[in-house]
């Protein structure tokens, strides 16, 4: 799919260093190619599908969602100004995630999988005046206008440029 690279990086790694742990590799570099290689032959996404159907969930019914499914209300904000991305406030977005529905504060609570985030700078990026930041989906015109307010300087632009910081700054493993 259309999947950032450093979404990809990061989400290989963390499951390479699964797979070390329960001991199915012992070296991380040769976890990480098994990962890829799960990825590119469909094995992975063959093998999620199993998941969703063994929690009760009909793959037939994700397939078929998958692209479509959106929020009623969608707000789509600017940069303020131009310059370059230098900080983006991940706990802001989580607090407006939960407050949308994205996540919970108890176990009890209902999980939204149409409302969310699409982030369209990252930190580093150089913007323009106008040019979109991100866009809240939201259930409700009132849930979409509460996440703008709580995100209103979750993005932080500055004029002079950073390099931006890797997804993976540091690794502990105690194996």
């Amino acid at each position: 799919g259309d999947v950032p690279d450093d979404l990809i990086g990061v989400t290989i790694r963390l499951t390479a260093w699964m797979l070390v742990a329960a001991g199915i590799e012992s070296a991380i570099d040769d976890a990480e190619a098994v990962c890829r290689a799960r990825l590119d032959d469909g094995s992975a996404y063959e093998r999620f599908m199993k998941n969703v159907e063994l929690q009760g969930g009909d793959p037939a019914e994700l397939e078929r969602q998958i692209g479509s499914r959106r929020a009623a209300h969608t707000v789509t904000v600017d940069a303020p100004r131009g310059g370059y991305v230098t900080q983006i406030d991940a706990y802001a977005f989580g607090l407006a995630g939960v407050g949308l529905g994205v996540g919970r504060n108890k176990t009890s609570d209902a999980v939204r999988p149409d409302v969310g985030f699409e982030l369209y700078a990252k930190q580093g990026d150089r913007v323009v005046e106008r040019q979109p930041l991100y866009t809240i989906y939201a259930d409700n015109a009132d849930a979409a206008r509460e996440a703008a307010e709580r995100l209103d300087e979750a993005y932080t632009i500055d004029d002079i440029a950073i390099v931006a910081v890797a997804p993976v700054v540091e690794e502990h493993a105690a194996l």
